[in-house]
């Protein structure tokens, strides 16, 4: 960055200069991870529940809301029922009381009892067509029936009704067993009907995730001084890798044992490192080494797990490293010292005929004969 301006007034306004050569989207990603460009922010969603506080996630709270709005869309839709069923008693029995002129009956009884008695008789003969129990209130609205209304009844009209109320009284029982579609739908016509009056606040999307490491320039140049066996950005020798400061590095050294790093200033590795870089689970490293009972052994693995500033072996306990290689392709050779009846005194063993193993994994005997020289090509 050459400079940076402050422009914020009503708006925030800042306007950052690069040097010549540097483009804004080679510094967007380092912007973001290295300053307050972007910033997470962790909520606790605190809430009374019942009579206790609570902690819940936002997933807890509308789950808690859409079982109460089932239970209430319920007990609605009961109530309803309940109506329906009401009304559709009454017109029943209106009807029967009218159309079968059970109001005649009563006009012979000289007493109140025997009034309701005559309606309650008239009615036992059309119990068929009654659905519950007749009651005392029934007898005393039906009989409450004015006489004009009874002249005027039309029974086209009224049959009417009566499939009306039916008609719903099956919606809401068809509701009632399907009540998760039924609150679905009812709240996508709340949206309908209310959406526009109270618009969505929040945005539900990703952010990509900006990686320090990642972001961070690689302009520091990683050296080792082979006179000296010093690695580091502060050191002058033989180049290995332009770092920054988030990097990690591998090193291999001619013992075998290795370790991950933060890249250092200046760290002492010791003399005739065989390996310096990046890790890479992926990478492949071919050991050449001789076991403790002489016998040359070829081990391939990658280095996939570590803890850092621990120190490995890449060759097991009592053995003795030879050879180390990237090279998958190449062939390890052997020239045998010579003794009595040892008729072949070189071999050679391509590399990417053998399996890769795990590294704390033995490696695989190549040869018992004791070896002069050991070239890997």
């Amino acid at each position: 960055v050459a400079s940076i301006q402050d422009y914020t007034a009503e708006n925030v306004e800042i306007e950052i200069k690069l040097p010549r050569g540097v483009y804004a989207k080679d510094v967007v990603d380092t912007l973001y991870a290295f300053t307050d460009c972007e910033m997470s922010i962790s909520l606790n969603l605190l809430v009374i529940d019942g009579e206790t506080p609570r902690v819940m996630s936002v997933t807890e709270v509308l789950q808690h809301n859409v079982d109460r709005l089932v239970d209430i869309l319920k007990a609605q839709l009961r109530i309803e029922e309940g109506s329906l069923n009401d009304r559709l008693h009454a017109k029943t029995l209106e009807q029967i009381f009218i159309e079968n002129r059970i109001y005649k009956a009563i006009e012979e009884e000289k007493t109140s009892e025997g009034v309701i008695q005559a309606v309650f008789d008239g009615l036992e003969k059309h119990k068929k067509q009654i659905k519950r129990e007749v009651t005392r209130d029934d007898v005393d609205i039906l009989l409450r029936i004015p006489i004009r209304r009874i002249s005027l009844y039309d029974i086209e009209r009224a049959k009417k009704e009566m499939r009306e109320i039916k008609a719903r009284l099956k919606q809401v029982r068809h509701d009632l067993k399907e009540i998760v579609a039924f609150t679905i739908a009812y709240l996508k016509n709340l949206i309908d009907q209310q959406g526009d009056a109270f618009p969505r606040r929040t945005e539900i999307t990703t952010f990509d995730q900006v990686d320090a490491r990642e972001a961070a320039k690689r302009d520091l140049k990683l050296d080792y001084d082979k006179a000296t066996g010093y690695i580091g950005y502060q050191v002058e020798g033989t180049h290995v890798a332009h770092v920054s400061l988030y990097d990690r590095v591998l090193v291999v050294r001619k013992d075998g044992s290795y370790s991950v790093m933060d890249a250092p200033d200046k760290l002492f590795v010791g003399k005739g490192m065989l390996y310096g870089g990046f890790p890479d689970k992926e990478q492949i490293f071919n050991v050449v080494y001789r076991d403790k009972s002489g016998a040359t052994c070829l081990k391939r693995c990658c280095i996939d797990k570590y803890i850092l500033n621990r120190g490995y072996d890449l060759v097991p306990e009592g053995g003795k490293l030879l050879k180390l290689s990237l090279d998958s392709d190449a062939t390890v050779e052997l020239e045998y010292k010579p003794v009595p009846r040892l008729r072949v005194l070189e071999e050679s063993f391509k590399i990417a005929d053998y399996p890769v193993r795990g590294l704390k994994a033995g490696g695989i005997r190549l040869s018992k004969k004791e070896t002069k020289t050991v070239r890997v090509g």
